[in-house]
């Protein structure tokens, strides 16, 4: 299997978890909910029922209670069924709880205020999830019941006042589940007059999908031990046993949905609630991992080679932080050996190979494949939680079933769909990465924790299929939605973002403008995105960028001018990223000492205001208010940017060093320019340009007066957006419309 050594790819980090030593930064705004944890709202008879998001005693917009009013309301109230299907709610005298037992919700302050997020199990929740589980009820109302009990089970769990009670809870859960995927929960779906077909269908499987992911179904509450063996009553191992069997029964209908499909458009629910089934089953249903890895396995070459004058660096970078890449070039790897033979022998051959390793294949071996490298895992001192990798569990553990026989099909359809390494492998991707950490996150209480994204079965190879779809998609149109999502996912680990930067750019031809604009886009997504979930000091210490340093080193030194705007717009809007070495190497050695007189006295004015915004905004780092006036003499008639680049300033760190040294070369450039020391050819732009970096240079004098005025994480701080239109163009140039797009949004 052609891919990427593990040094490569590294010990991946879930750096959400850094939140509290992250400092504030202007230009990367953080979520206000991670990524897999959507707000929830609730509608309907049963919204009371989920705490107020709001202050303790008070109500919100929607004038719900608080959550200690929730509580007391759950608590101390009972429901009552009509023949209907109707819930009437009805007040009564909370009891006490019994004395020798202590309630769950009060085991230390940390679990108490994760408690008082979630909602009490009680009677009254029981019965308004399994309302629409009563014989004889009409679909539409069985489907209007079961949408108001979905928001309760978004919920990752309840909270429980007794081992009881969260015994009971698992019965109504598994009630409800197994009411779900007989025809009556079907017809939910399909029979439902007053709605439509595609509502009806959502609403069943976001509920099927919502049960697999609830935390009462983690083998500390299943009474699992480190033996496989179930440590409880013949109660619990009967509950164990029909949770396995709904979670396999789970799985046919989600591959029948998935079969059913073929060659035809997935709808947008059903492919979700598939990817969705597939991510748990991968750790829960043995053999599902290892023939999910050989589908989807690339072939060992990829479909093309980079054209001539492509974006491309073979050289190995020097860097400590550079990932081992794997030359797809003629070659597939160090460890591979491929034949000089053409491209059509390659793929025949890699096709081959895959169908005799599924055919040799038994299922035990297919089975191991879903175990994490015990090796790296000792090295490290790091392990995966035991609720991640359940099928030992699951099926060795417990007692067999008729109903728990599961065998995978090499040739079957859905594994066909996700070969093709279209949308619905995506969709698998990206909910296979919040899958792994919503486990983490439930094993460790609700906190985050840092996530071995190496030691997870088969994630390697998994980012070797998508980055092989990096290289051989086209940039500007063959990245849709789904293809997005999963490859800003991926980059929860930190290490991977050199890797798709490399992949993504080394492939792309200078001639064609539209893809090389696509491909920043897509990179700026990419950098904004990890931004937002990494720490600047991770970025730093795991992301390489001297290979994106040679892209745009090109990028400013072709005639297209549309080309040379787009890089210094990615080059303000990411300068961030580039600290330390990199950021001499591209501020100092690429943009002052190799094309400053090109950029500063560029044809094009929309070229010139951008390297001057560039140059004024990320290499002037002096503030006048801290500045001490230097000893040389200023004339009175000197240039704004001559009496601030001359004045001096404590250097408290190695970043405030950097930038005096870019400020220094910036003012000896000014200099040459002021004194019309600058190349013969270039001079007939020299006096529009200097007017030019003048009003620049007071607009941003204006700026930082401002700036001072308003707190450190107010958007004023942020230097304003650069704002141009392209309206000179060259010809044959078809891009200048959207990049002028693009330079409007900043």
């Amino acid at each position: 299997m052609a891919g990427y050594g593990t040094a490569g790819m590294g010990v991946l980090y879930d750096p959400l978890c850094a939140a509290v030593a992250r400092g504030p930064r202007a230009r990367s705004p953080r979520p206000t909910h991670a990524p897999d944890s959507p707000p929830v709202t609730v509608a309907g008879p049963f919204k009371h029922m989920l705490p107020d998001a709001g202050p303790a005693g008070s109500r919100s917009a929607g004038g719900s209670k608080s959550a200690a009013a929730v509580r007391d309301s759950t608590s101390s109230s009972r429901s009552q069924v009509s023949g209907k299907g109707k819930v009437r709610l009805a007040s009564k005298k909370k009891p006490k709880p019994d004395k020798g037992k202590s309630p769950l919700s009060h085991r230390g302050s940390e679990k108490s205020r994760r408690d008082a997020t979630r909602p009490r199990w009680s009677f009254n929740v029981a019965r308004a999830l399994v309302a629409c589980t009563t014989p004889q009820l009409e679909p539409v109302r069985a489907h209007a019941l079961l949408a108001e009990a979905v928001p309760l089970l978004s919920v990752p769990m309840f909270v429980y006042s007794s081992a009881e009670a969260a015994r009971n809870g698992r019965k109504s859960l598994l009630a409800l589940w197994e009411w779900l995927l007989t025809p009556a929960g079907e017809a939910v779906a399909t029979k439902s007059a007053a709605r439509s077909e595609s509502i009806g269908e959502n609403t069943r499987f976001t509920a099927l999908a919502s049960l697999m992911h609830r935390g009462e179904w983690s083998l500390k509450t299943l009474q699992f031990s480190k033996t496989l063996r179930p440590m409880a009553s013949k109660i619990d191992i009967a509950l164990a046993v029909r949770y396995r069997d709904a979670l396999v029964a789970t799985l046919r209908v989600a591959l029948d949905a998935l079969a059913g499909t073929f060659g035809t458009r997935l709808s947008s629910a059903k492919a979700t609630f598939c990817a969705r089934v597939l991510a748990v089953a991968y750790f829960s249903v043995p053999g599902v991992c290892g023939h999910i890895v050989l589908a989807t396995d690339p072939p060992l070459t990829d479909a093309g080679s980079p054209e001539t004058g492509a974006c491309n660096a073979n050289d190995a970078s020097d860097s400590e932080r550079s990932p081992s890449t794997p030359r797809w070039a003629g070659g597939a790897g160090d460890d591979e050996v491929v034949e000089d033979a053409g491209e059509d022998h390659d793929k025949a051959r890699s096709r081959i190979e895959r169908e005799t390793k599924a055919r040799e294949a038994t299922h035990a071996e297919l089975a191991d494949l879903c175990v994490s490298d015990k090796m790296l895992s000792a090295q490290l001192g790091i392990e995966l939680p035991p609720d991640l990798v359940v099928y030992p569990y699951l099926f060795r553990g417990l007692p067999q079933s008729a109903s728990s026989e599961f065998e995978v099909d090499p040739d079957a359809r859905w594994l066909s769909v996700l070969a093709k390494r279209c949308k619905m492998f995506m969709l698998f991707i990206r909910e296979l990465v919040l899958h792994v950490r919503r486990v983490f996150r439930l094993s460790s209480g609700g906190a985050q924790s840092v996530v071995p994204w190496m030691l997870v079965p088969g994630f390697q190879a998994l980012v070797e299929a998508l980055c092989f779809e990096v290289r051989v998609r086209n940039a500007a149109s063959g990245h849709d939605s789904a293809f997005i999502e999963a490859t800003q996912f991926v980059l929860l680990n930190p290490y991977l973002i050199s890797v798709l930067v490399r992949d993504l750019l080394s492939n792309i031809s200078l001639h064609d403008v539209e893809q090389v604009g696509a491909g920043l886009d897509r990179v700026a997504r990419w950098l904004a995105f990890a931004g937002r979930v990494h720490s600047r000091a991770t970025l730093y210490n795991t992301f390489d960028p001297s290979f994106l340093i040679q892209v745009l080193d090109l990028l400013l030194g072709v005639e297209r001018y549309s080309l040379t705007a787009k890089a210094l717009a990615f080059i303000s809007d990411h300068e961030t990223v580039f600290q330390g070495e990199a950021r001499i190497a591209l501020m100092g050695n690429i943009l002052l000492r190799k094309y400053f007189f090109h950029l500063f006295l560029h044809w094009s004015t929309a070229v010139r205001k951008l390297f001057h915004a560039v140059v004024i905004y990320h290499v002037v780092p002096i503030d006048a208010a801290d500045a001490v006036a230097a000893s040389v003499h200023i004339s009175d008639n000197a240039p704004h940017w001559e009496v601030y680049l001359s004045c001096e300033t404590n250097v408290e760190g190695p970043e405030q060093a950097v930038d005096l040294v870019l400020a220094s070369k910036l003012h000896g450039y000014l200099t040459m320019l002021r004194d019309a020391a600058v190349p013969p050819h270039l001079a007939v732009y020299l006096p529009k340009a200097l007017g030019e970096f003048d009003e620049a240079f007071m607009a941003y004098l204006d700026w930082r007066s401002m700036s001072r005025k308003v707190a450190p994480d107010e958007p004023g701080r942020a230097p304003p957006a650069i704002s141009f239109d392209l309206t000179v163009h060259l010809p044959r140039d078809g891009y200048h419309a959207a990049l002028g797009a693009a330079a409007q949004d900043g």
